[in-house]
């Protein structure tokens, strides 16, 4: 696996207010059983959540709760990993869509009713477990696993001012993406 660090990210002072300042964890993502990729459940700062398969190994259809708000995550075709919408009972629907085809590091959220795009990429490229995600041009989340290549304990770092569908999109992408890894699916 080679490892290139992607473009320093521009911060301002009117930007900073989406992150938190601090580096200390603001979350926890795991999974319920150990390797168990399913099933997952999520606390981010007073929140939680979890999310799960609509059936068992079914990585096209997915579930999630997040503080009263519930919803499924869809691929738009069968096996077809690039494209996914969630839908959540909030009223949000939401695409997360890979930059390039079968390019699983580099990910945008785009909620076109409210204007809100969120992009979600590796740390480094093709490093699955160390993730960032960049909201009007910061990064203001760091989502990474606990321990090098663990993939079922996930550290939350930062904070986003969206609302919680959109939380759970970022979240959802190194859920999905780590597992693919995990499971040799990708390399």
């Amino acid at each position: 696996m080679s490892c290139v660090k992607l473009d320093p990210l521009q911060s301002s002072a009117s930007q900073s207010a989406n992150f938190s300042g601090n580096t200390s964890s603001t979350g926890v993502l795991r999974t319920t059983w150990s390797e168990d990729w399913d099933r997952w459940t999520f606390d981010w700062g007073n929140d939680a959540g979890t999310f799960r398969t609509g059936f068992s190994e079914d990585w096209d259809n997915w579930d999630f709760t997040f503080e009263g708000v519930s919803g499924d995550i869809r691929t738009n075709f069968s096996e077809d990993w690039d494209s996914w919408t969630l839908t959540s009972s909030d009223g949000h629907n939401i695409k997360i869509k890979t930059n390039f085809s079968e390019d699983y590091d580099s990910w945008e959220i785009i909620d076109g009713t409210n204007g809100i795009t969120i992009k979600v990429r590796t740390a480094f490229s093709n490093d699955f477990d160390n993730w960032d995600a960049i909201y009007d041009g910061v990064n203001v989340v760091d989502l990474k696993t606990t321990y090098r290549e663990d993939w079922d304990r996930w550290s939350i770092n930062g904070e986003i001012d969206v609302p919680d569908a959109h939380k759970a999109a970022v979240l959802f992408i190194g859920v999905f993406a780590g597992g693919l890894y995990q499971q040799g699916i990708v390399e």
